[in-house]
C-alpha cells in the first residue's frame, strides 16, 4: 500500500512475495489483517499445513485426540472453534452454550462415578440435568431413572433450540468415543474416521473442498495397506501414524496462483519478484538449527556433501535476496516483549547490514533500519513527523481532528421506570453505575476458559449464599447439602460435609438473633410501586416475616448492606406499607431496629435519593459506601477532604480491588 501510495509505484499483487519462516504460525494473522482490511487485496498462502488453522482436517485432527481422559468442559468447547462443527450442527451462540455449561456444573468426564460424586460434575448427568431443565419448569428435586438431580431451568424459546443441538454434539461426540476401545483391522479404523468426519464434522452431500478430497485419497492409501497388514491394531496406534500422515499435507499447490503469495522458504523456489519481503527473521529462528541425534551416523562422521540445515539456510537467503528485482523488505522483532529492550536480528541480517554499511555508503546518509511502533494506532503512524512510517488503517490527521466520533449520538438515559434492584445497586457503587450505564464501560473480570476441576473451596459469593441457605433452615441441612452437592454449590464427597460443619459454626450464633426477630412467621414477598413526578421505581421486597423486614449482613464492612436494607425499608415506608426493619449484624452479633418514620418523612427522602439517583447519570458521583465518609459529614465535604478519604482507602492495610475506582 505504502509503495503504491507513496511512490506510486505500478505494481499488481502478483509481483508481490512475502516468505516467513514459519508459515503455519503466521497464517492466522495473515487472515485476520488481510480479510478485515479497508483496502481488499487478492492473496494466497502455499505451504500450509492442512491441520493448521480453521480446516477440515484440523476439526477432525481435534476430536481425534479428545478421548475419556481428557473429555472436560473446556476441551469440549474448543471443539467448537472449528466452524466447520459448528456448521454441521448449527451452532451459532457460544456465549449461551459457556454460560449453560458453567451453570449445569459441568467439568469433567463422560459418565463419572457414583462412589467418588464425580458424577455430578459429569457430562451425562449435566445434560440430563439441562435437557429436563428444558422441558419442565422450577429447579424442584426429579428422579430420572433412579438417580435424583435438580432440573436447570434457564433457557427459554429460541435459545432452548440452540442448547438442544448442543446437547445432540455432545451425545454424538461421546458415543464416538466409546466405541474406540475394541482393536480393529486398518481398513475398519478408516470407516470409523470416516464416520466421525460425516457424522461430526463435514457433510459430504455440500459443496466439496480441497481438504475433504485430501482426505478421500488419504483413506484410500489405508484401506491399500490392509493387503499387507490384516491383524488388528489399537485405536492409539491407528490414530498416531493416521495424524502424522495428515499433518505432513502442505497446500504446495498454492505457490504463486495470484494475487499476493505467502509461503514458506523453500529452496529451489527463487522465482523473480517485484517485491520480496523476509518475516520472521529473528536471531532465534534462522537460520534454523538442527537437532543432533545420537543414533545418527552421518553427524558422527560428517562428510563433504552432507546435508546442512545452517548451509541450507545462508544458501536460501542468498537466493532470496537474488531474486528481488526492485524491493526488499526484511522484518524481525528487534525488542524484547519482556522488558522492551534490544534484540539482535538473525546472524545473516546481521551480516547484509555489515556488508551494506562498509560498500554502500550512499545509503547511509539516511537511515534504511526502520523501527516501527508495537501497535497499529500508535501515534507515530499518524504525527507525520516519520514519513517512512505507514500504516494502511490511518491517515495522517490534522491538528483540529479528534480521537472521538462527532457523528455517535448518546442516547439520554431514561428514568421513567426504575428497577428497585437497579437503585440501590447505584447507591452501593456509583462510579460503576457511570462508567456502566452512561459510558458503557465494563471492567468484568469473568473467566475465560470454564473450570474443569471439581470444587474444592467456596468463594466469597459461595459461602454467602450458603449462609443464606443455613440461617433459615434449622439445624438439620441434609437437603441442602445433597441439593448443593449436585448443583456444584459444594465440593464433593466428604469435603462437603467438612465446608458445612464450617460454615455451620459460622451461622450458629446469629441464628438465635435471626429467630427472634421472625418469631414464628414464615418468609414472604411483597410487590412494590413508588410514583415520585416522572419515574416509576418499582420491585420485590424480600425477607419480610410477618410485619418485619429482617437483613441478615455477613460482611466485615456492613456499610453496603446497610444502604441496600435502609433503602428498601424507605420504599416500603413511602408506599404506605406498615413494615419495621431489623438488621442483624454477624460481625457484631447485634441486632439493630431501624427508626420509625412516617410515609411522608420516607416519601421526602426517596425524592432526594432519585434526585442523587439522576445525578449520578449525568456526571460522577463523589459518594463511595467504603470511602468511610460519615452521612453528618456529607453537607460540609470539601474536595480536599473527598481526595483525602480515597488516598486513605487507595493507601490504607486492607487491598482495595474496585475496578472502577482504581481506574
Amino acid at each position: 500500500v505504502q509503495l503504491v501510495d507513496k511512490k506510486r509505484e505500478m505494481l499488481s499483487p502478483r509481483d508481490i512475495v512475502v516468505m516467513v519462516s514459519d508459515i503455519d504460525a503466521y497464517a492466522p494473522y495473515i487472515r485476520a489483517v488481510f480479510k478485515n482490511a479497508p483496502y481488499a487485496f487478492p492473496f494466497t498462502i502455499a505451504d500450509e499445513s492442512y491441520t493448521a488453522n480453521d480446516t477440515i482436517s484440523n476439526a477432525l485432527k481435534s476430536l481425534l485426540l479428545i478421548n475419556s481422559q481428557n473429555f472436560k468442559a473446556e476441551t469440549v468447547l474448543q471443539l467448537l472453534d472449528s466452524a466447520y462443527i459448528r456448521n454441521r450442527f448449527g451452532l451459532s451462540d457460544m456465549d449461551l452454550i459457556r454460560k449453560v455449561v458453567n451453570k449445569a456444573n459441568i467439568r469433567f468426564g463422560m459418565e463419572g462415578e457414583k462412589s467418588d460424586d464425580t458424577i455430578f460434575v459429569s457430562w451425562k448427568y449435566g445434560i440430563d440435568r439441562i435437557m429436563y431443565g428444558i422441558c419442565m419448569s422450577g429447579d424442584d428435586e426429579y428422579d430420572a431413572d433412579g438417580e435424583s438431580l435438580f432440573p436447570l431451568d434457564i433457557v427459554e424459546g429460541s435459545a432452548s433450540a440452540e442448547v438442544i443441538r448442543f446437547c445432540h454434539f455432545v451425545n454424538v461426540l461421546m458415543d464416538s468415543v466409546k466405541i474406540r476401545e475394541k482393536r480393529r483391522s486398518i481398513v475398519k479404523w478408516v470407516e470409523y474416521v470416516n464416520s466421525v468426519v460425516k457424522n461430526l464434522v463435514y457433510n459430504s452431500d455440500d459443496a466439496v473442498e480441497e481438504d475433504y478430497i485430501l482426505l478421500v485419497k488419504e483413506f484410500e492409501k489405508y484401506n491399500a495397506l490392509n493387503e499387507f497388514v490384516t491383524e488388528e491394531i489399537s485405536y492409539e496406534v491407528f490414530c498416531y501414524n493416521f495424524l502424522e500422515t495428515l499433518g505432513s499435507s502442505t497446500r504446495s499447490g498454492s505457490f504463486s496462483t495470484g494475487g499476493i503469495t505467502f509461503c514458506s522458504l523453500i529452496p529451489m523456489r527463487s522465482i523473480p519478484f517485484k517485491v520480496v519481503a523476509l518475516l520472521g527473521m529473528n536471531f532465534d529462528k534462522f537460520p534454523r538449527k538442527e537437532t543432533q541425534s545420537g543414533f545418527n551416523l552421518m553427524e558422527q562422521h560428517p562428510r563433504k556433501g552432507d546435508r546442512n540445515v545452517k548451509d541450507n539456510d545462508k544458501h536460501l537467503f542468498l537466493e532470496t535476496l537474488l531474486s528481488a528485482q526492485e524491493y526488499l523488505f526484511i522484518s524481525y522483532v528487534g525488542q524484547s516483549a519482556k522488558d522492551n529492550t534490544p534484540v539482535p536480528p538473525s546472524a545473516l541480517v546481521d551480516e547484509l547490514l555489515d556488508y551494506i554499511s562498509e560498500g554502500c555508503e550512499e545509503l547511509l546518509q539516511q537511515p534504511f533500519v526502520i523501527h516501527q511502533p508495537l501497535h497499529g494506532f500508535s501515534e507515530r503512524y499518524r504525527d507525520g513527523r516519520d514519513s517512512r512510517l505507514y500504516s494502511y488503517l490511518d491517515k495522517p490527521r490534522g491538528e483540529s481532528e479528534s480521537d472521538l466520533d462527532p457523528a455517535k449520538e448518546l442516547l439520554p438515559l431514561t428514568t421513567e421506570e426504575i428497577p428497585l434492584d437497579s437503585f440501590t445497586a447505584f447507591f452501593k457503587n456509583p462510579f460503576k453505575a457511570y462508567y456502566n450505564r452512561v459510558l458503557e464501560i465494563y471492567y468484568d473480570s469473568q473467566e475465560v476458559l470454564l473450570p474443569e476441576t471439581e470444587m474444592f473451596e467456596l468463594d466469597h459469593l459461595q459461602k454467602w449464599a450458603l449462609k443464606q441457605d443455613l440461617i433459615s433452615a434449622g439445624a438439620e441441612h441434609t437437603a441442602i447439602k445433597n441439593r448443593l452437592v449436585r448443583t456444584g454449590g459444594l465440593p464433593l464427597k466428604n469435603m462437603a460435609e467438612v465446608v458445612m460443619q464450617r460454615v455451620e459454626a459460622e451461622v450458629s450464633p446469629v441464628r438465635a438473633l435471626f429467630e427472634t426477630c421472625i418469631g414464628e412467621h414464615s418468609e414472604k414477598v411483597i410487590q412494590v410501586e413508588l410514583e415520585i413526578e416522572d419515574s416509576l421505581i418499582f420491585g420485590s421486597l424480600i425477607r419480610i416475616y410477618g410485619n418485619r423486614m429482617v437483613f441478615v449482613s455477613w460482611s466485615k464492612t456492613e456499610t453496603k448492606n446497610l444502604i441496600d436494607a435502609y433503602i428498601r425499608y424507605l420504599i416500603a415506608r413511602a408506599s404506605g406499607l406498615a413494615l419495621e426493619l431489623d438488621f442483624v449484624s454477624a460481625l457484631k452479633e447485634q441486632v439493630f431496629t431501624a427508626a420509625p418514620i412516617t410515609q411522608q418523612e420516607a416519601y421526602q427522602s426517596h425524592c432526594q435519593l432519585l434526585s442523587l439517583y439522576k445525578t449520578g447519570h449525568s456526571m460522577l458521583l463523589p459518594f463511595y459506601p467504603d470511602f468511610g465518609i460519615k452521612p453528618s459529614d456529607v453537607a460540609t465535604l470539601t474536595k480536599e477532604g473527598f481526595q483525602h478519604a480515597v488516598k486513605k482507602k487507595h493507601t490504607g492495610h486492607q487491598t482495595f480491588t474496585d475496578e472502577y475506582i482504581l481506574l
